[in-house]
């Protein structure tokens, strides 16, 4: 990906005096678009150049817009809602597109926002729907082309480590026991679920160089953490801001996915690394069951993170015909 690597170098431990909550939220960085509801989504840009020299914050939706002229990176803030249903963000996605003139474009989702891409895919991606007699779609809308409405807007979509539906089988065998709780309680007991996690962000908050490392170092990601620098910086300050902005009960929602019917079936690309112990490749493996013709990916010997390592394979996918 372009990121420098510390593997060879004498490995320390780094500090962040900066990350403390005093320095958040940042609304220094990137800009904002009023959505049609009157909501802010926040939003940055980026020109592709093929080898990127950071990491991008990736626990928010990354959309790509590709055009013959132009590529670039455009990452999309999921903002709050009323009722934070997944198909919210879809239609602040066609909002988006509509407002910055995308016609197509391809999306790619990490963790927990793979749920999100998946709504968004499954909505937005969907082939043209034929017309009735009377020159209508299912919708009752009318073609404005021909004997088609081309509506879709996403033409590509990589689902990476992301969340499963509920309903697969040994999704959690491979998972430590502290997230295989975790889901449980999100199943059958969603409201204990939601206290841990508040108490879990509270000690983040007053720590969360402390916090963040006994949450999530896990043996299969140490190696990311270690050879691109920064990785780490980017969890804790994308932490900062989500609570800063008090959207605790966002993540508690978010949670509650684990538990739930998102009420809507599967049809994307997934890229899992087998050594995964949060999103296991077993999710990988149902989801990529559930898809008709479905390209699906498992990396040996890798982890959660294995997002930094594949990145260009993944955009050199995107990007192709």
């Amino acid at each position: 990906m372009g990121i420098t690597s510390s593997k060879n170098s004498e490995s320390k431990i780094p500090e962040y005096p900066h990350l403390t909550l005093s320095n958040f939220p940042k609304d220094d960085d990137g800009e904002t678009i009023t959505l049609s509801d009157g909501r802010k989504m926040g939003y940055k840009e980026y020109h592709y150049q093929h080898v990127l020299q950071n990491p991008i914050p990736f626990n928010q939706e990354l959309e790509i817009e590709n055009s013959e002229n132009s590529k670039e990176f455009i990452i999309l803030l999921i903002p709050g809602s009323p009722s934070s249903r997944l198909f919210y963000f879809t239609d602040d996605i066609k909002s988006f597109c509509k407002q910055k003139n995308i016609k197509k474009c391809s999306l790619i989702s990490y963790s927990a926002g793979g749920p999100y891409g998946l709504a968004a895919s499954y909505v937005l991606g969907k082939p043209p729907s034929p017309l009735n007699k009377k020159g209508k779609n299912k919708e009752n809308r009318e073609s404005k082309g021909g004997d088609i409405e081309f509506d879709s807007i996403i033409k590509k979509s990589a689902i990476i480590s992301s969340v499963a539906p509920r309903d697969g089988p040994n999704l959690t065998s491979a998972m430590p026991i502290k997230f295989k709780l975790a889901w449980w309680l999100a199943k059958n007991a969603h409201g204990v679920l939601s206290a841990i996690a508040k108490y879990e962000t509270n000690q983040f908050i007053r720590d969360p160089v402390k916090t963040g490392r006994e949450s999530n170092w896990l043996p299969s990601d140490i190696e990311t953490y270690e050879n691109y620098p920064g990785v780490e910086e980017m969890f804790l300050t994308d932490g900062l801001e989500v609570y800063s902005r008090g959207q605790v009960e966002t993540v508690c929602w978010e949670y509650s996915l684990w538990g739930k019917d998102w009420g809507f079936k599967l049809k994307d690309i997934v890229w899992y690394g087998e050594k995964d112990y949060t999103t296991t490749a077993a999710m990988g493996q149902y989801i990529a069951e559930q898809i008709e013709g479905c390209e699906s990916h498992f990396a040996k010997e890798r982890g959660h993170l294995l997002y930094f390592e594949i990145w260009d394979e993944v955009i050199e996918w995107l990007i192709s015909n």
